[in-house]
């Protein structure tokens, strides 16, 4: 049905618009469907349900491609300005993804970050507020779970994330410049989240702390 309806408007796009607009099919989230015990989504940051397909048809975007590049949905309106010709606002949170277009083998960002508040779908009876922040790299996932313990992965060795590595000595390091990426990005974009437990946590004490 999907695949249909799909086709249906591209055909649609390619008899009104010829070869000047661009079709992008994603979708808002993934569905563990029995990974890690799970059935749907929620509160997580499982590949399940943060890998979410990204399809892009239209002029300059090489057919039949397949692109590696980190992507988030906050980059989708900065692209579609880039490629209108437009000035991207920099009130904007993400970045233009048009050089991965144009060049699948590209990258414009070296993190991805992913961010969770609510509990559940009826968060009022099922555990209310359950923050979370995420940020991986090609290889690696931190996940800081604000109320409850955080989650290190490392996605080549480990892709179903069933090893956690947040207290490896070994990972440490790369665990650390992540933890900091991630600061640093809810620091730029004001998170309205933010407090010192971001930073404090069992495995990281706080570097500082704000009066």
């Amino acid at each position: 049905w999907i695949d249909r309806e799909i086709g249906r408007v591209a055909e649609a796009v390619d008899e009104l618009h010829g070869n000047d607009t661009l079709i992008i099919y994603t979708s808002d989230h993934g569905d563990q469907l029995g990974s890690h015990g799970l059935h749907d989504k929620g509160p997580e940051m499982y590949e399940e349900s943060t890998n979410v397909p990204f399809i892009v048809r239209g002029p300059g975007v090489p057919g039949g491609a397949v692109s590696h590049a980190l992507l988030s949905h906050v980059d989708i309106l900065p692209t579609m300005l880039d490629l209108a010709g437009q000035e991207i606002p920099g009130s904007l949170h993400g970045c233009s993804q048009a050089p991965v277009l144009a060049e699948p083998a590209a990258a414009v960002r070296e993190y991805v970050f992913v961010s969770y508040n609510r509990g559940d779908a009826d968060a009022q009876e099922r555990g209310g507020l359950y923050p979370i922040r995420c940020v991986r790299d090609a290889r690696y996932k931190l996940a800081v779970n604000l109320f409850d313990s955080d989650e290190f992965y490392d996605l080549e060795a480990d892709p179903y994330e069933l090893t956690n590595l947040i207290d490896s000595p070994e990972h440490a390091g790369t665990r650390n410049r992540l933890h900091d990426a991630l600061l640093e990005e809810m620091a730029r974009t004001c998170d309205p989240m933010w407090n010192v437990q971001w930073e404090d946590r069992p495995w990281r004490p706080a570097r500082h702390f704000f009066l």
